[in-house]
């Protein structure tokens, strides 16, 4: 591609990857971009190539600052891939992961300025309009924590619209086929799949109760136990399920999540109004300051990617992914950090070694196994009592020489409803390590004793077809 570079993976969902990017356009202007590529298994699929298009369509005519704007769309032999805005953050979900680790949980009134940025975006995707200025009707169908992005800047966006429900779609969702992560599907979906903008206000009311309790919700274990606590309404009263928390608040978690659409709130800016007079949200710069202290292993990760990116200190290597001809670095995370991903675990490959390795390595054997033999065919020549101080193992000393440092890289998986831990990306420069492996004297044993020799004369039989064939003792 000529406008894009595409470097290492931060994000993994269902059906596509992100991954960090850089933007070149002419008189030396460059920018670090997102850049959302399908999977080589869904890259030649029409059905999932229409979704991507659908949701690079709508993010597009969504124009609000609490939600990920797509900047551009391209392809490349046939694959699609979209570039959107870089958001230095981490998703609320890790945020929420992170604050579970340490047994602690996100203080109620940022969970209020992110729930009420998470808001914002929503009622601007659900007033979106055409370029003729019709309504496009969009429902997200996937408001989860996963989806909510919180910025160093202070500011929750929401993203990926790539289930989203709308008028214009090119891909139609199929009859009785539900779309959306489990726990956060409103009972309507579950019983007739029908999704509406309050399916979305249902949604979000589930991501507050989640983010106020620091508690799964609808937790049991199966899927359809998690369905019959949906269908009852099981849910906790906040107030009571976690102390500090406001029961101010209580009202708007259970109007928002009413059994019944039609009690629930209208839209989700009026959510949005009903939470902040609750309770004050908090600003913007200390939202903030706890994300970055909070995600703070994560984010140090993830910018020294980038210095590293801005400054052309990555180079390009070849796509090691099956079916694609595009160049990407991995850069490998750390053992004992952590970063962000959304939903299914994807190992990432194994950096190639160097040609010079196999070469060095198999001369090595190659010449262990040339002793190994001698010492056997002379043996079988000259057979007489040897002590055993006399035998002498061949001395192998293998050198390997590694250009890339191979590191294990615990790929967090992330389930539909659930979020992992994952690993923070560093960046991993060009290294030599050196491995010697000497083979050890053998421990004392008794004097060998002199076989006896096979006759070999003639070193063949004869069957009765007339075929000679050679005795297993001679050769």
């Amino acid at each position: 591609m000529d406008r894009y570079e595409v470097h290492s993976e931060i994000a993994s969902g269902g059906m596509a990857s992100v991954h960090l990017g850089r933007s070149r356009g002419e008189v030396g202007f460059s920018r670090t971009v997102a850049i959302k590529r399908l999977y080589p298994q869904f890259a030649k699929d029409p059905a999932f190539v229409a979704m991507l298009m659908d949701e690079a369509r709508l993010a597009a005519r969504i124009h609000h600052p609490n939600v990920v704007a797509v900047l551009d769309v391209f392809s490349e032999d046939g694959d699609l891939s979209l570039v959107m805005e870089y958001i230095v953050g981490e998703s609320l979900a890790a945020l929420l992961l992170a604050a579970r680790l340490h047994g602690g949980r996100i203080p109620p009134a940022i969970v209020v300025s992110l729930i009420s940025g998470a808001l914002a975006g929503l009622h601007a995707a659900h007033e979106a309009k055409s370029e003729t200025d019709e309504p496009l009707e969009i429902v997200h169908r996937d408001v989860s924590p996963q989806n909510v992005l919180v910025g160093i800047d202070g500011v929750a966006r929401l993203l990926d619209f790539g289930i989203a429900k709308a008028r214009v779609r090119a891909q139609a969702t199929r009859d009785g086929m539900l779309k959306g992560k489990l726990r956060y599907l409103a009972p309507e979906q579950l019983e007739d799949g029908d999704a509406t903008r309050r399916s979305d206000v249902y949604a979000t009311g589930v991501v507050l109760w989640e983010a106020l309790t620091g508690e799964k919700p609808f937790d049991a274990d199966s899927e359809g136990a998690v369905v019959s606590r949906i269908l009852e309404g099981s849910l906790a009263v906040p107030s009571r399920a976690m102390e500090g928390i406001p029961a101010a608040l209580d009202a708007v978690v259970f109007r928002a999540t009413s059994r019944d659409p039609s009690t629930r709130f209208e839209t989700a800016q009026e959510m949005q109004a009903a939470l902040e007079r609750a309770l004050q949200p908090a600003t913007p710069r200390e939202v903030g300051a706890w994300v970055s202290t909070v995600a703070k292993d994560t984010l140090a990760g993830r910018a020294e990617i980038v210095r590293a990116i801005e400054r052309g200190r990555i180079s390009l290597a070849p796509e090691t992914r099956a079916n694609a001809d595009a160049t990407e670095t991995f850069v490998r995370p750390a053992p004992g950090a952590t970063t962000s991903t959304s939903l299914t675990t994807e190992a990432m490959p194994d950096a190639p070694r160097a040609p010079k390795n196999r070469v060095i390595f198999g001369a090595a054997i190659a010449i262990a196994l040339a002793f190994v033999t001698a010492a056997a065919w002379k043996l079988r020549r000259n057979p007489v009592s040897i002590a055993a101080s006399s035998i002498q193992q061949p001395h192998v000393e293998v050198t390997i020489v590694s250009s890339v440092p191979k590191v294990d890289e615990p790929r967090l998986s992330a389930s539909a409803t659930s979020p992992v831990k994952r690993q923070a990306p560093i960046v991993a420069p060009p290294a030599t390590s050196s491995v010697t492996s000497r083979n050890k004297p053998a421990a004392s044993v008794l004097p060998l004793q002199t076989p006896k020799r096979p006759s070999c004369d003639p070193p063949y039989v004869e069957d009765a077809n007339g075929i000679r064939r050679v005795k297993r003792e001679c050769l």
